[in-house]
């Protein structure tokens, strides 16, 4: 079964939650074994091409760590940055990801809620 994350806005400063965001996305990215993160880098091009978001270079993605990616998706789509990391999450099968990222967040009035995502058609 798939699913598809819906996110609510936080109702705290931008600042705040910007700086919330990116550290939560580090810690994260940090904990994947380095196999996970190569799967986390392809699904992540391809997560962005679905979404038609700006794309990441491969010869920039390829290598980055953890924090080099955050960048680079910060740059690229920011806020969206994590709805775009829960769904490459799901598409891994990682579904306790998802619900760690926001859990720290719950203090700042955050939710997260998932949804059956629509059959994709093939």
């Amino acid at each position: 079964m798939s699913y598809k994350c819906q996110f609510i806005s936080f109702k705290k400063s931008s600042a705040l939650v910007k700086s919330i965001y990116l550290q939560i996305l580090l810690e994260t990215l940090n904990d994947l074994s380095h196999k996970e993160l190569e799967k986390f880098r392809r699904l992540l091009q391809f997560t962005y091409f679905q979404k038609n978001l700006p794309q990441i270079p491969w010869s920039q993605l390829n290598m980055a760590d953890g924090g080099q990616i955050v960048d680079l998706m910060v740059k690229r789509c920011g806020h969206q940055s994590v709805e775009v990391t829960m769904e490459v999450f799901m598409d891994m099968n990682r579904t306790d990801l998802p619900c760690s990222l926001f859990h720290p967040l719950k203090k700042l009035n955050s939710f997260c809620f998932f949804t059956k995502r629509a059959p994709t058609s093939s």
